[in-house]
């Protein structure tokens, strides 16, 4: 049987976990309210710099987009990351790294991403349409073990790492390599689709 306090207990400790929920999911709200489409507003600059962008800040990895229209130039010389980007122009990449995040897509129609020697370009549960990756060096495309990879109509000139441990890439509509070389491993799968 149970007793009047064991009631007023049971249901202080229901009404504890509901709002205990209510705040987790109205956090959770609230961070994704905070995603933001980023744009490139100088002619050429850092990626770093959050006055560049139309947001005021660096967009990230976690929520936001950032968007490069043609003819602007975005330099990437510190360790990076964003979910989604639509690139028309240029995007070098110097001595650093920009992670391409997992779940998002890069539109490249038009653009060029261009890796510098000793910089990497980590392609991680990404896709990645259009345009040209170039790399030169040890710079390189760097592929993840992921089977939401995918390179769509895409120009390499360069090299592609799915060597350095297992790593999936799917190629649809087509793959132009323009002196481009892909490192395979043995447990890696290239897979034209």
């Amino acid at each position: 049987m149970i007793t009047t306090a064991q009631t007023s207990k049971l249901n202080t400790r229901k009404t504890a976990l509901a709002l205990a929920t209510l705040l987790l999911l109205g956090g959770a709200a609230s961070q994704q309210a905070q995603a933001a489409a980023c744009t490139w507003n100088p002619a050429s600059g850092n990626w770093n710099v959050g006055a560049n962008w139309s947001c005021g800040f660096v967009p990230t990895g976690g929520p936001d987009a950032a968007i490069i229209s043609g003819g602007k130039t975005v330099t990437v010389n510190t360790a990076q990351s964003i979910l989604n980007m639509t690139n028309a122009g240029t995007v070098n990449i110097d001595a650093a790294s920009l992670t391409l995040g997992s779940g998002g897509t890069t539109t490249n129609t038009g653009g060029f991403i261009n890796i510098a020697n000793g910089a990497l370009l980590n392609q991680v549960s990404h896709a990645i349409s259009g345009g040209t990756i170039n790399t030169t060096g040890t710079g390189a495309l760097k592929v993840n073990g992921s089977a939401s990879n995918f390179l769509n109509a895409v120009t390499l000139g360069g090299r592609m790492d799915m060597a350095s441990g297992f790593a999936l890439q799917r190629i649809t509509n087509g793959l132009t390599l323009n002196s481009g070389t892909i490192d395979i491993a043995n447990a890696s799968v290239l897979s034209f689709e």
